[in-house]
């Protein structure tokens, strides 16, 4: 719902956005609250913030401001919708906050305190700490310090190896997080001056800690790209570069609902590195195959695979040819998928459209818009410099098919 993701609803596109590239490469995007602005970290050590101009037609965007206080590759970026900052981060091993003062944004200093690169942000649910990945093996949860102005960090120090990605539970007192060590784990993350007076209810509800390992899941053979938490926080999902994902259920203590859990589900493609709950029981994945993938639950909690959300538009396509043009398209359109990304056109020789909207690795999912019964909307990002917008109205009916049960 709206107050879940804490959204407000952007242009309502009809179509997917022109595939004409935003950057030459796109690590990382993040949205304002209104849908209004995007901040772009286009593989570089620079921010952007695009004007849409209440447009999804990335051609008619603005781009207005270009934050460059870092020094190297910027990996993640964020935007709190409550206060309206952006958070961003940097293999130069530096996180900052930036504030708007009316005419351009201006950073503020984050203490961090790690020796090796940043890899990836998430704003707590309220915006009143953030959390930062680092190749330091350590994750800094970062609060606002008035006295000096400043951000200052408390260590969580449980990781083997290189942290790739951090999500906070919707509660803020609990992070999961995918590590290069094959495991994703839960960890406390209570900090008395933001959290004591906050009340919260549901799963976890009664952390009090902080830097304590709750769980620690090692079903992935591979590095876990990603972890997130459904809107709830009564599901939590993680990938591996085994080409694995693996999904969670807990009950209201925070206790898993089967020791049997992780159920871990064997992809048959390439690995996926982010996902998106699109509503509790249902969520997207993307990654090295340059297509999202739907996940759904049923109503005995298991997960499976829906489908992937360019095989409606493809089926629409395909219609049109038939017999041996249409075998040779899907073969050509297969062997120049990737052409864009090494200097290829847009389209091969024989003016055949994609077989999927990106031609390259999708890095990034974000919400745009919600719905009733979760989001209507996502885009997406990816090395090969698109960004792109894929209404889900044409999954109400397969949402409407299943249940979940009342946690």
């Amino acid at each position: 719902t709206q107050s879940t993701w804490g959204l407000s609803n952007g242009p309502s596109p009809d179509t997917m956005s022109k595939t004409t590239s935003l950057c030459d490469s796109i690590s990382s995007h993040a949205w304002n609250a209104d849908r209004s602005m995007i901040a772009v970290a286009p593989n570089n050590n620079e921010v952007h913030i695009f004007d849409t101009k209440g447009s999804t037609d990335t051609t008619k965007w603005e781009r207005l401001y270009i934050l460059a206080e870092h020094d190297q590759t910027v990996t993640s970026v964020d935007w709190a919708p409550q206060s309206n900052q952006i958070l961003s981060a940097s293999q130069d091993r530096n996180a900052y906050v930036w504030n708007f003062d009316g005419t351009d944004w201006k950073p503020t200093l984050v203490i961090l305190r790690i020796n090796r690169a940043a890899t990836h942000v998430r704003w707590s649910s309220d915006g009143g700490k953030f959390a930062v990945a680092s190749g330091a093996k350590v994750v800094p949860v970062c609060y606002f310090e008035p006295s000096g102005n400043w951000w200052i960090s408390k260590m969580i120090k449980r990781h083997r190896s290189t942290v790739m990605s951090v999500d906070w539970h919707p509660n803020g007192r609990v992070l999961a997080t995918g590590c290069s060590d094959y495991k994703c784990r839960i960890l406390s993350a209570y900090v008395e001056e933001v959290d004591a007076k906050k009340s919260v209810s549901g799963p976890f509800a009664s952390v009090t800690s902080f830097g304590e390992v709750l769980y620690e899941f090692d079903n992935s053979r591979g590095w876990v790209h990603a972890a997130m938490w459904a809107p709830s926080g009564y599901a939590l999902a993680f990938a591996g570069h085994d080409s694995t994902i693996a999904f969670v259920n807990f009950d209201d203590q925070g206790n898993k609902l089967s020791e049997k859990e992780p159920q871990l589900i064997k992809w048959k493609g390439l690995p996926f590195k982010s996902m998106l709950f699109l509503a509790d029981n249902s969520l997207a994945a993307a990654g090295y195959d340059c297509s999202i993938s739907l996940f759904m639950q049923h109503v005995d909690n298991s997960w499976n695979f829906v489908r992937n959300l360019e095989d409606e538009q493809q089926s629409t396509t395909t219609e049109k040819v038939s017999g041996f043009s249409a075998a040779k398209n899907l073969f050509q359109t297969k062997v120049t998928r990737a052409g864009p990304a090494i200097g290829g056109a847009k389209q091969n020789d024989a003016g055949i459209p994609p077989v999927n909207k990106h031609y390259n690795a999708i890095t990034c999912l974000r919400p745009y818009t919600p719905s009733r019964k979760g989001l209507s909307t996502i885009t997406s990002s990816g090395v090969d410099g698109r960004l792109l917008f894929w209404p889900l109205s044409s999954l109400e009916s397969e949402f409407a098919s299943l249940t979940v049960t009342e946690e």
